[in-house]
C-alpha cells in the first residue's frame, strides 16, 4: 500500500490509489481536523473556525462513498468501482486543503508572538475562506458533476449493485453535494466579511 499525502492527491499523481488507500488518508485528515478542534484554545489559531458547512458535507460524503464500496465491493463493476475512487479523491482533495492551511497557520503561530488574537483569528479567517474560494471550486465543481443522472449512468452507478439497493445513499450523496455546493457559492460574502481593512 502507497503512502498518500496532500501533494500526491493534488497533483493527481494519486491516479493508481485505491480506494481503501484513499479512504485511510481521508481518515487521518478528518482526525486532524477533529483534533485541532479539540486543541485547548485551538492554541494561538484560536478563535479562527473551519466552518461545519465545509466540514459536515465533506464527512457525510466520506461516510457514504464508503458505505458503498464496503457493501458492495465484491459485486462492484470496474467502473462503479473507478466512480467511487474519483468520488473520495475529490473528497480527499478538499480536505487536503483544510489539513495544509491547519498545518502552515498553526505551526507559523506557535513560533510567532501573537500580539492581537482576535486580529490574527479575522486574518486567519480571511485567507483561509478567500482562498477556499479558488481551491475547493474544482473538486466541488468534479463532486457535482459526478452526481448528475447522465454520469451516473456512464459510471454504472444506476445499475446493481448501486441501484436500487443502495438509492438512498446516491439521494444523500446529491444532497450533501448541493449544500457543499451552496458553502462554495457562498464563499466570496464570507471571506468578505473577514477582509482586514488594509486588506487590497
Amino acid at each position: 500500500m502507497k503512502t498518500l499525502d496532500c501533494r500526491s492527491i493534488i497533483e493527481i499523481k494519486a491516479q493508481d490509489a485505491d480506494f481503501y488507500e484513499l479512504s485511510a488518508f481521508v481518515k487521518v485528515t478528518r482526525e486532524h481536523l477533529d483534533s485541532f478542534r479539540n486543541k485547548p484554545g485551538h492554541g494561538r489559531l484560536h478563535p479562527f473556525e473551519i466552518s461545519e458547512r465545509l466540514t459536515i458535507p465533506l464527512q457525510n460524503l466520506d461516510d457514504l462513498y464508503t458505505m458503498l464500496f464496503t457493501e458492495n465491493e465484491k459485486a462492484l463493476s470496474e467502473a462503479q468501482r473507478k466512480y467511487l475512487n474519483i468520488c473520495e479523491k475529490l473528497v480527499a482533495h478538499c480536505f487536503c486543503y483544510i489539513h495544509h492551511f491547519i498545518e502552515l497557520n498553526d505551526s507559523e503561530s506557535s513560533n510567532n508572538a501573537v500580539v492581537d488574537i482576535s486580529e490574527n483569528a479575522q486574518k486567519l479567517n480571511y485567507e483561509f475562506y478567500y482562498n477556499a474560494a479558488y481551491e475547493l471550486r474544482t473538486p466541488a465543481s468534479a463532486l457535482k458533476g459526478y452526481s448528475e443522472p447522465q454520469i451516473l449512468t456512464f459510471m454504472g452507478a444506476n445499475s446493481p449493485p448501486f441501484v436500487p439497493e443502495s438509492q438512498d445513499k446516491f439521494d444523500k450523496i446529491s444532497y450533501w453535494v448541493e449544500e457543499l455546493w451552496k458553502f462554495i457559492n457562498d464563499l466570496p460574502n464570507i471571506w468578505k466579511a473577514y477582509k482586514p481593512e488594509d486588506a487590497a
